[in-house]
């Protein structure tokens, strides 16, 4: 349908820049729905007992530390395949401090991190469409693995057979016209970035002692794309909402589940701040021995 797969993300820049106002304000407005939500369900008084009872796993947080590392090369590694071309590459030390900030942007919501890389890839001459372009391209390649695991959930659920078929249909469509043409590696790397969220939402449960059951692990992929739905401005308060509301299904209470969505927003977090530290420490180190 596309011949070159550029044109699409010509069609959607367009579109995106002349409902600028209307996406903020729905953006802005899912949030308020979304923090108004969050006091309904929360017992404030249940969350500080469930806090004070709370018995650390720290075995788990190792292995959390483990994967976001591995993410973190992981998510570097996809924006370098797709940000280099034929004509022009890029060195993988050069990109490395954008997606540092930019890793560290995204708990703030897809726009923050669009606007953080196209300020420092100026640094490297990195024309701010190329980066728009690869920022769409990324969450395409996301929503595309997604929607193969939709139709996972139509069949658990048992959804309109014709339903699933449909859906099935277009979405081997859309897997040999985009990803087989010019992005499988990266979809690849896509699958496992998603593999990692979910494994560290898991280990986090582990963390603070969640009982996990096998509707709560069928349940921890479906979050982890909604989460990453750029509808609202940040993450924090939709991804809580999100947590209260899709968990309540896997039988855990408001306040585990918003504890689970607190925890797992602090550790990446702080995980994102402690790796620029670490990187310009080396990099202060490095730059003392050679002088």
């Amino acid at each position: 349908m596309f011949k070159n797969i550029n044109l699409l993300f010509i069609k959607l820049d367009k579109i995106l820049k002349k409902n600028n106002d209307l996406i903020n304000f729905i953006k802005y407005f899912v949030l308020f729905v979304s923090i108004f939500f969050i006091f309904n369900d929360l017992n404030f008084l249940e969350l500080k007992k469930y806090y004070y009872s709370i018995k650390f796993n720290y075995d788990s947080i190792f292995k959390i530390n483990l994967y976001l590392c591995l993410g973190f090369f992981l998510y570097s590694i996809r924006f370098i395949f797709l940000i280099n071309t034929k004509d022009k590459k890029y060195k993988f030390s050069k990109t490395l401090e954008i997606n540092l900030y930019s890793n560290l942007a995204s708990q703030f919501g897809i726009l923050i991190n669009f606007i953080v890389r196209m300020f420092l890839s100026y640094r490297i001459k990195i024309k701010s469409k190329k980066i728009f372009f690869v920022t769409l391209k990324e969450n395409i390649l996301t929503l595309i693995f997604f929607c193969f695991l939709g139709s996972i959930y139509l069949i658990y659920y048992k959804f309109n057979f014709i339903l699933t078929y449909l859906f099935s249909i277009i979405l081997f469509y859309l897997f040999f016209q985009i990803i087989l043409k010019k992005y499988l590696i990266t979809f690849l790397i896509t699958i496992i970035l998603n593999l990692i969220n979910f494994l560290v939402i898991y280990e986090t449960s582990n963390l603070i002692g969640i009982s996990i059951t096998r509707e709560f692990i069928f349940l921890i992929p479906l979050v982890v794309f909604l989460v990453s739905v750029p509808l609202s401005v940040t993450e924090w308060g939709w991804r809580e909402m999100l947590f209260i509301k899709i968990f309540s299904i896997a039988a855990l209470s408001s306040e585990q589940a918003f504890m689970l969505s607190i925890l797992y927003g602090f550790i990446t977090l702080f995980f994102s701040i402690i790796i620029i530290f670490v990187y310009f420490f080396q990099k202060l180190i490095r730059s003392s021995f050679y002088n």
